[in-house]
C-alpha cells in the first residue's frame, strides 16, 4: 500500500530549480511528486521521479587504500 507524505514546500530559483532536504525513514522505492498549483500568470504543472534507497554500506579502509604521505618541501630565501 502506497502512503503519501508532505516533505516540504520549497521556493524555486530563477531557473526553476528547487531542493528539499529530507532523510527517508526506511530503505525502499520512493516516488517524489512536485506540484505547482498555478497562478494568475502560469498554468499549474507537476513532475515526478522515483528512486531506490538502500542501506548504506559501512566504510571500510584497508591498508591498500590508505594514501601515501605527500612529500614536504621547504623553500628558504634570504634577503
Amino acid at each position: 500500500m502506497a502512503t503519501s507524505q508532505d516533505i516540504g514546500t520549497p521556493t524555486s530559483d530563477a531557473l526553476g530549480n528547487f531542493a528539499v532536504s529530507w532523510t527517508p525513514p526506511v530503505p525502499g522505492q520512493y516516488t517524489v511528486k512536485a506540484t505547482f498549483d498555478g497562478s494568475a500568470s502560469y498554468y499549474s504543472s507537476e513532475a515526478g521521479i522515483s528512486f531506490i534507497v538502500s542501506n548504506a554500506a559501512s566504510p571500510q579502509t584497508t591498508a591498500d587504500e590508505i594514501p601515501e604521505p605527500v612529500g614536504m618541501y621547504i623553500i628558504a630565501a634570504q634577503p
